[in-house]
This record gives C-alpha cells, structure tokens and sequence, in this order.
C-alpha cells in the first residue's frame, strides 16, 4: 500500500477496512489504508498521503527514525495512538492551513509515542519510489509532455501513468501542471525575474498560454500577484484584505498537491 490515510477525530469511529470494523475511540488518530471507510457522529480529520509526500517528509525525519533491525514488517489495518486534547486542536487548525504541515507535525508526534512502528511503515511506503521521485523532480519544470517524460525514464507510457498514480495520488498531466503553477507562483513572489523567464523555467512554452493558465488556477495574473493586486472575478474586484490573502499565499507554497485546471500538458 503506497498510500496512508490519517484520521483524527473527537468522537468514536466505526471503521470498516476490507470488512473487518475497527472501533476508534474518541481523542485518537489512526493510520490506516485509502479504502477504509468510516462512520463518524461527528467531523472527522481525514488526510491521504502518498508515497511522494511521504518520500518529500523523510529527509525532515531521518534522524527520529528507528534504527534497530525490524525484520519482516506488517502494516496493520489500523494503528491507533490516543491524542492529548491539544493534539485534537491542533489537527483541527491545521487541516485547514497545509496538509504537509500537517504530516510533518504528526509524523513526529508518531515517532515519539511509536517510533518502531512509525519507523518502519514510512520505510515500507517510500520503497520502490526513490528513483521515480528523483527522476521528477529533476524534470518537472522541462516542457515535456508525459509521453516524453516516461520515455526518458524508460518506461512505456501506459505504466508510467500507472506508476505515477500510485506514486503522487493522481495522474501525471494534472500533477505536472499544478507543480508548475506552484513553482512559478513562488518564482513570482520570491524573485523579479521577469514573467517570461519564469514562464520558460517552469516549462510552459510561452507567455500567453501562461497567463491564461495562471489565471485560471489562483484568479489572478502573474503581474497582479507578485504586486499583491486582488484577484479579480467576472470584471469586478474581490473585495479580499491584500495582508492576509497574500500572507496565505506564501504560506501556501510548500502546501500539498492541489487539482489544477488542464494547461496544455499531455
């Protein structure tokens, strides 16, 4: 399973994984499969983390991980941890801020009260990944399509898109463009290069088809986000308080994969 849904909630949670229930007590957080389902009285924090999120996490945890010899390594349906009623607060905060916060957050907390079993579940999920993970990030940014980017990995496109879906949680056309988007809007915010360069290093192929793909994903142009212009909607204004929406945005930038409108990439 390459994937981990964590749950936390303040009320008991009936969990049903591959027909066998799990009852999670009140105050917990669990880590379980994509497929579970649940059934909760009441809000229940519920966030799936892929392979790449977690591959992009373990440099932050190395250190914490348990070094001790596991042998073979069994995930359980679920492993439940009871929270201190802070902990709770906080998952409530922070699902709504940066899902990667989040995750680095938790993860932690999960070391400490669990490091063997924590340790090797983040061995096991990132397994197998390390080079499809390295090959991306070195080359989201070219203007390739997914076809020419499963060619230079030497792979054939159709288990390519399969690898890439079990890898980063959805298909390799959406990722791409939404990780261009997210490189190009730090870009814009951190330096001054002009938009064109910006627009070529992120691999869109020109300025217009930029814009209009900027536009579409945050609602604004590349020139009125980097001066803290409102986004704008329908020829009007939105009426948005520049300090925050734009203090959002920063801190955005290292956020979880959001779903992005189709810009070009195939």
């Amino acid at each position: 399973m390459s994937t981990v849904r964590f749950l936390i909630s303040r009320h008991d949670v009936k969990l049903n994984v591959s027909g066998l229930v799990h009852t999670l007590p009140a105050g917990s957080m669990t880590a379980t499969s994509s497929d579970a389902t649940m059934d909760a009285p009441g809000p229940v924090v519920s966030h799936d983390f892929h392979a790449c999120d977690l591959q992009a996490l373990y440099p932050d945890v190395v250190d914490l991980l348990d070094r001790r010899p596991l042998g073979v390594f069994h995930r359980q349906a679920a492993r439940t941890l009871i929270l201190e009623p802070s902990m709770v607060d906080v998952a409530m905060t922070l699902q709504n801020v940066d899902r990667m916060a989040m995750l680095r957050f938790f993860y932690v907390y999960c070391l400490c009260r669990d490091q063997r079993y924590f340790s090797a579940m983040l061995r096991q999920t990132i397994a197998g990944s390390h080079s499809l993970f390295d090959f991306v990030e070195a080359n989201f940014h070219r203007p390739w399509p997914v076809g020419r980017l499963a060619e230079e990995f030497g792979m054939p496109l159709r288990k390519f898109r399969y690898l890439f879906q079990q890898t980063y949680g959805m298909p390799a056309k959406q990722w791409l463009l939404e990780r261009r988007l997210r490189l190009a809007r730090d870009l814009l915010l951190s330096t001054r290069h002009k938009v064109l360069d910006i627009a070529l290093e992120c691999g869109f192929t020109n300025h217009a088809h930029f814009t209009d793909t900027f536009r579409k994903r945050f609602d604004c142009a590349p020139t009125e986000i980097r001066l803290g212009t409102p986004p704008q909607r329908g020829g009007r204004r939105v009426a948005m308080q520049r300090a925050d929406a734009y203090a959002a945005m920063r801190a955005d930038l290292v956020a979880g994969h959001g779903a992005a409108t189709d810009g070009g990439v195939q």
